[in-house]
């Protein structure tokens, strides 16, 4: 389920007055959601950088198959 639809899910049990304890577990559960998916891209943002850092030392403008971002972007798929 996206965010999106989380937080519409959330905005209409505060319109169908739904018990608050259980728009506040709802809440609470899409919270967990989003400091997961914060973390995750937190992470990923680790990663980049340190490949576009330690591609300043290392690209020359050659060719592709030399380029370390290319390189570690086919070992973590593979």
């Amino acid at each position: 389920m996206s965010s999106t639809s989380r937080s519409t899910r959330l905005l209409a049990s505060v319109q169908r007055r739904l018990p608050c304890s259980e728009t506040k577990a709802y809440a609470e559960k899409h919270l967990g959601s989003i400091r997961k998916k914060i973390a995750e891209l937190r992470a990923l943002e680790a990663t980049v950088t340190a490949l576009v850092r330690g591609g300043e030392a290392t690209c020359s403008g050659s060719a592709a198959p030399d380029c370390v971002i290319l390189q570690a972007g086919e070992a973590n798929c593979g």
